[in-house]
């Protein structure tokens, strides 16, 4: 449901996009299609936290949101130089720019797959099990020996 959630908000960008491109006359719907090309930026801007949750090995969030806020931030310094191109080459080059992004997403690893389970043990208590290592998994500060 992650990436439902993640493709819905790309379709409807690429909906906002395709509306200025091809009816850039139609001025009521220009400022809709702005209005939800916002709101599709921001969908994408909250959905990859939970990509990033399901998808890439809790050592690695760090690096992977400080990554992709970088990233975001630089290829907003670009957002001059292309509003300042021809019309409707702006909303093109974006639209071409969210496709690769969108693509991209094709490549991520089935969900969960970094995830513990929980394995149920004879005693009625519940360990963690690393999905790799298959080894019990601890939470920072707690006492291992809890588990034995």
């Amino acid at each position: 449901m992650d990436m439902t959630a993640f493709r819905i908000m790309y379709f409807i960008g690429l909906v906002s996009y395709l509306v200025v491109i091809l009816l850039p006359n139609a001025q009521t719907l220009i400022y809709i299609a702005t209005a939800t090309t916002i709101v599709s930026t921001g969908g994408w801007f909250n959905t990859i936290f939970l990509v990033m949750e399901l998808r890439v090995p809790h050592a690695n969030i760090g690096s992977v949101s400080a990554l992709t806020r970088t990233m975001a931030v630089g290829s907003s310094i670009l957002a001059p130089t292309i509003a300042n191109l021809a019309e409707p080459y702006p909303q093109v080059f974006l639209m071409s720019f969210a496709a690769f992004a969108f693509s991209l997403s094709f490549l991520l690893p089935p969900p969960g797959i970094n995830m513990p389970t929980a394995q149920k043990r004879e005693d009625n208590s519940v360990v963690l099990i690393d999905k790799q290592s298959n080894a019990p998994t601890y939470v920072t500060g707690m006492d291992p020996n809890c588990l034995e």
